[in-house]
C-alpha cells in the first residue's frame, strides 16, 4: 500500500471510536480490540480453493502457501464464515491446549474466516495451525512470494 493508505490506517486505529470495526488495506484486515491490533487476511481477497494433487507439491495458493496431499479429494482454501463459526464453538478453542489455539480463541471472529484450511467434501475443515490432523493428512508449507526470512520453504 502507498504511504497515504498506511497513514490513514494508523490514524483510524489510533482514533476510531468503534475499535472492533475491521479496516481493510491491501488484502489485509485490521481489527483493534483494546490495546491489541489483530491482522489477518481479508476474506474477499483470498484466492479460491485449490485442489491438491496426490503426492506432489501443489501450486501456490493465495500467494503464500503450497501443500501436499496423500490422496485425491483435498482442497486448500480459506476457512470461511460457516466453518469459522463451527471452530469458535469447538472445545479446542474453548479449552485450548496449544499457544496457537489460545491466541486464535481470542481473535475477532472476522479474522478466522481467512485462515488457511484443508477441506474435503466428506468431513469438516481442518486448520493445520490448530487441528490434530487425522492419519494420512495433507501438509502445509509457507512459501510467500517475497519471504521475510531467507531459507526457502518451511512446513507445518
Amino acid at each position: 500500500p502507498r504511504f497515504e493508505g498506511l497513514q490513514g490506517l494508523l490514524t483510524r486505529l489510533q482514533t476510531d471510536a468503534r475499535p472492533r470495526d475491521a479496516i481493510t488495506l491491501g488484502g489485509t484486515l485490521w481489527v483493534r480490540t483494546g490495546p491489541s491490533v489483530w491482522v489477518g487476511r481479508e476474506l474477499a481477497a483470498l484466492s479460491p480453493p485449490l485442489a491438491l494433487p496426490r503426492g506432489a507439491l501443489s501450486a501456490r495458493w493465495d500467494g503464500r502457501f503450497r501443500a501436499t496431499a496423500p490422496e485425491e479429494g483435498w482442497f486448500l482454501g480459506g476457512l470461511g464464515a460457516a466453518e469459522s463459526a463451527r471452530l469458535r464453538r469447538s472445545p479446542g478453542l474453548k479449552r485450548p491446549q496449544t499457544w496457537g489455539a489460545s491466541m486464535l480463541g481470542q481473535a475477532p471472529a472476522v479474522l478466522l474466516a481467512g485462515i488457511p484450511a484443508f477441506q474435503r467434501l466428506d468431513c469438516p475443515a481442518f486448520v493445520p495451525h490448530l487441528s490434530k490432523m487425522p492419519g494420512l493428512s495433507p501438509r502445509l508449507f509457507a512459501t510467500p512470494l517475497r519471504p521475510l526470512v531467507a531459507g526457502g520453504e518451511r512446513g507445518s
